[in-house]
């Protein structure tokens, strides 16, 4: 599965928590204004979902989730 959520506002070192399914998850944060990626991780969402760390970077920020393979 899939999941993209669009930033808007917030400061690198802010927490955002996202309900998903349990496992491991690729996580990719994208400037959408010239497409650059800013960071790129893999975390794993518990039964309460998973913690993201924002990094640093413009006003505007995509996150995007993909299902790691296990």
């Amino acid at each position: 599965g899939h999941c993209v959520v669009h930033l808007f506002g917030g400061t690198g070192g802010d927490k955002l928590r996202l309900a998903l399914s349990s496992g491991p998850w690729a996580v990719r944060w994208i400037d959408p204004a010239t497409g650059r990626e800013l960071a790129r991780s893999e975390r794993t969402a518990d039964t309460t979902g998973v913690e993201l760390n924002v990094p640093a970077g413009p006003d505007h920020r995509i996150v995007h989730l993909r299902r790691a393979s296990q």
